[in-house]
């Protein structure tokens, strides 16, 4: 019963982790799988992005559905690749994400359709939808199994985990000496 106390908040605090949402919308897939078909014609101009280098940059958006085209390029044949798109949550906007396959494994083509996603009384912001501002990331795998950016998150945790499971090991040892000091004080 000593112990309820902290359950509870623990289990309060398991409701928001839960519950947590992000501004980032994704699609992973294969450079090498070009069986998906895309539109013609190519639009253009297309803007770049190359993988770990993100593009800042800013979409159109509006009520009815609107799209924004990108190329990815650099790509490697059979590797694993995920393309994140961030935005402002100040900026309630949905999103979806697309890749197409192009002739060049090195190259494929992204589409990403848009739609604001608020409501406001201010008449002049519903008739004018300012541009999103975004981030598109391109973000290998390693070894197709784990993006790249994830990686120090990753050492993050195993050093962080390494020094818990040494810090209560030192710890259970003081306490067993404590109790066995305790228990040899009492039998005296």
């Amino acid at each position: 019963m000593k112990y309820l106390p902290l359950l509870s908040l623990l289990s309060l605090l398991s409701l928001f982790i839960l519950s947590a949402v992000a501004n980032v919308e994704k699609t992973i897939f294969l450079a090498s799988s070009p069986t998906d078909s895309f539109p013609s014609p190519l639009p253009s101009p297309l803007l770049s992005i190359f993988p770990s280098l993100p593009l800042r940059t800013e979409i159109n958006a509006s009520f009815i559905e609107g799209e924004a085209w990108f190329l990815l390029q650099n790509l490697n044949r059979g590797q694993r690749y995920e393309v994140r798109i961030c935005w402002l949550a100040t900026q309630p906007t949905s999103f979806t994400l697309e890749t197409f396959a192009l002739a060049d494994a090195g190259k494929r083509l992204l589409r990403v359709q848009n739609q604001a996603d608020y409501f406001s009384l201010n008449d002049t912001l519903m008739q004018n939808v300012p541009p999103v501002g975004v981030d598109l990331i391109l973000d290998p795998f390693l070894m197709n199994v784990l993006p790249r950016s994830l990686l120090p998150t990753l050492l993050y945790l195993v050093v962080i985990s390494g020094l818990a499971v040494w810090i209560s090991g030192f710890i259970g040892r003081q306490v067993e000496i404590l109790i066995k000091d305790e228990k040899e004080s009492k039998s005296q």
